[in-house]
């Protein structure tokens, strides 16, 4: 859900891939790209404002295909 994530990603793809790759924090209507990680968190607001964010990035994804 970050830049090293992209960059991991693309190093693996096979050679001549057309496939984009994107984060899911792209779709972000409120521009907030990089998806929070709770792990560094202390208690649960970091797993809600994941949770939040993953929510809102899926639904404007899933608006983009309409």
């Amino acid at each position: 859900m970050d830049d090293n994530n992209i960059s991991n990603l693309k190093d693996q793809a096979p050679p001549g891939s057309k496939a984009k790759i994107l984060l899911l924090g792209d779709f972000d209507p409120q521009g907030e790209r990089i998806i929070r990680d709770p792990y560094y968190d202390r208690g649960s607001e970091g797993f809600e404002k994941c949770y939040q964010q993953c929510v809102r990035c899926c639904n404007a994804f899933l608006d983009q295909l309409k």
